[in-house]
């Protein structure tokens, strides 16, 4: 923090005026930050002592297993490299609970003896011990961790979010309650904090910092988070990255017309202009194979993702496509997420024969609750897998609900379905709702077709909302529905 969060947060600061009553707890690991903000007597929190930082270390690692060790000089010297600060006690106590003699010894020596990053901020010591926990998280719990680096600093982090990049992107098995798992495990081991929302975490900023350094100096991972202006970055090798998060500022592309980066599988585009990116511009990305759009509002007037033979994975996240004509996708999608975006009034999607998984849900405050598709959309769709669109949809020109139901039915490879139905018929001797696997339905009467059909947030497996109807083929669902409202 560099700007005075007085006048950034709406408290009057002035010698003339009294502001009484007004009190503020601000921290900061700088001084001068404190004294920007008019800080006029900061109290320097001091470190721990060495018996409270002890007594902090023996309850976290449990008394138990400092016994066990039967050494009491290796779990000290252990303890003296955390100096004394209680995030750095839990992230080690955490990541040594449980652990062997050897590994002891080899985190000590490795606190002791290893050549750390130098970043600005940080003292050395601090990153070591950082560095020590993440090292021993569960390999896909780091790759989360790494994942969440790429988020702006003190940000939200909204799990849904983390689930699209790290699966989407195939850096992890394509299972939500895998991520969640992971998620729960980072937050076990103090790497991560609960977020000011449910669903959401954060990151301390050294955690940040540290991750952002190791998951960008590690070639395994080679991700990289840049925010650039009109020009890009001459001191950075975009030629070896594999995961780029690029947040563009201003109307112009960053990258070089020569630039290739052969690695990149992996590609998060935040702007909010597209319209002076060259036609060639995702050429230079010949491999990749997932693909996030954030934030674009104006995208140029011959733009296509054709070129990205092998692109998998699309994303777009509040983006600005009432204008567009969707014909720009590539063929050979697998998956095509489209969230809180301003649709077009009818939408229309390519024939996409491979497409395995489709979600659409447009912007919270729209009016309009269900998507309007054109005629046989969905029923094109022959390979679908996963259908997402929670506030259901209908065709334009027909807005009979059975007319939704009749082209969902003949999906014979669906096994995923969230969707909202109003005016409820049964498909007869349908044996679609007896494959699925995982669903979230609404079934709603007439009378609630406007209402908005909000999922539940935490990942269920089944669930079941039926408001007024009760018939033979909806049995088989809440007989195994996990939830179930009537």
């Amino acid at each position: 923090m560099e700007r005075n969060l007085l006048d950034a947060i709406g408290i009057p600061y002035n010698d003339s005026i009294n502001s009484k009553g007004c009190k503020i707890l601000f921290t900061s690991r700088e001084e001068t930050v404190c004294l920007l903000n008019k800080c006029k007597h900061p109290v320097n929190i001091t470190t721990l002592t060495f018996d409270e930082a002890m007594d902090l270390f023996r309850n976290i690692v449990g008394t138990t297993v400092i016994d066990s060790l039967q050494d009491d000089y290796l779990v000290q010297e252990v303890c003296k490299k955390c100096a004394g600060l209680p995030l750095l006690i839990q992230a080690v106590g955490k990541a040594l609970k449980f652990r062997s003699h050897s590994l002891w010894e080899d985190a000590l020596y490795y606190l002791e003896k290893g050549n750390f990053k130098k970043i600005a901020g940080i003292d050395q010591q601090a990153y070591a011990c950082v560095k020590l926990s993440i090292d021993r998280l569960p390999e896909n719990a780091k790759l989360c961790l790494l994942l969440c680096s790429l988020f702006p600093k003190d940000s939200d982090i909204s799990i849904g979010m983390l689930i699209t990049i790290a699966t989407g992107s195939r850096l992890k098995p394509s299972r939500e309650y895998s991520t969640h798992t992971m998620v729960d495990i980072m937050k076990s081991s103090s790497l991560s904090l609960e977020g000011k929302y449910i669903g959401h975490i954060k990151l301390h900023d050294i955690v940040r910092d540290v991750a952002s350094s190791l998951a960008f100096s590690d070639p395994k991972y080679a991700f990289l988070r840049v925010r650039c202006g009109s020009r890009l970055l001459d001191n950075v090798d975009f030629g070896i990255r594999k995961l780029l998060r690029s947040v563009v500022e201003g109307n112009d592309c960053p990258f070089h017309k020569d630039q290739v980066c052969p690695d990149l599988h992996s590609l998060w585009l935040h702007c909010n202009y597209l319209q002076k990116f060259s036609g060639s511009f995702f050429s230079m990305f010949v491999n990749f194979r997932f693909l996030m759009l954030q934030s674009v509002c104006h995208f140029p007037e011959h733009f296509s993702l054709q070129c990205l033979v092998k692109l998998r994975e699309l994303f777009m996240i509040d983006c600005d496509i009432k204008e567009k004509d969707l014909s720009l996708l590539p063929e050979n999608l697998h998956s095509l997420c489209i969230r809180a975006c301003d649709l077009p009034r009818f939408l229309d999607l390519p024939n996409l024969k491979k497409l395995r998984k489709l979600e659409i849900e447009g912007l919270e405050d729209s009016k309009i609750n269900e998507v309007m598709l054109v005629p046989n959309t969905i029923s094109n769709l022959c390979s679908l897998e996963v259908l997402r669109i929670p506030n259901g949809y209908c065709y334009f020109g027909d807005a009979s609900d059975r007319s939704v139901q009749d082209k969902i039915c003949g999906l014979n490879l669906l096994t995923s379905l969230e969707i909202k139905l109003s005016d409820f018929k049964p498909c007869e001797g349908t044996t679609l709702f007896s494959k699925l696997l995982a669903y979230n339905i609404c079934v709603s009467g007439q009378e609630d077709k406007d209402s908005r059909f909000r999922a539940s947030f935490v990942s269920t497996t089944r669930l079941m909302k039926v408001y007024g109807y009760h018939s033979k083929c909806l049995e088989s669902l809440m007989v195994r529905a996990e939830e179930l409202s009537l």
